[in-house]
C-alpha cells in the first residue's frame, strides 16, 4: 500500500470498534460502497435515509445502544497563525465508574 492509497483510505478505517463487521449507521459512503452487493445507488439510498434521521447533524438515533461502540473525536485549536490539532479515540462502557475507555489519543 502506497503512502497516498494510505491517505485516501485512512479515514474509512478503524481497528478500534471490535466489530467483524460495518455498522452501516454509521460506516462512511467509502466503506459501504465497499461492501460486496451494495450498489452505488443502495448506499447513496442509506446515506440519504441516515440523512433524513439527523445523522449528519450529529444526531444519534436514542435507540441504538451505544455500549461497546467506539468513537473519534477530533478537535483543532486556532492558535495565531497555525492549528493545534487533537485526536482522541474512546469506547463507551455500561459502568458508571469508568463511562468510556480512551483507545488513542494523538496530537497533530
Amino acid at each position: 500500500m502506497t503512502p497516498e492509497l494510505y491517505r485516501r483510505v485512512e479515514p474509512a478505517l478503524t481497528v478500534y470498534s471490535g466489530r467483524q463487521l460495518l455498522d452501516p449507521q454509521f460506516a462512511p459512503p467509502g466503506a459501504l460502497a465497499a461492501l460486496p452487493g451494495l450498489g452505488r445507488e443502495a448506499v447513496a439510498s442509506l446515506i440519504a435515509s441516515r440523512n433524513a434521521q439527523g445523522a449528519r447533524a450529529g444526531i444519534i438515533d436514542p435507540l441504538i445502544p451505544l455500549r461497546g461502540r467506539a468513537f473519534g473525536i477530533r478537535l483543532v485549536i486556532e492558535k495565531g497563525q497555525g492549528a493545534l490539532t487533537r485526536e482522541v479515540v474512546v469506547r463507551l462502557t455500561d459502568q458508571a465508574s469508568q463511562p468510556y475507555w480512551v483507545l488513542s489519543w494523538r496530537t497533530r
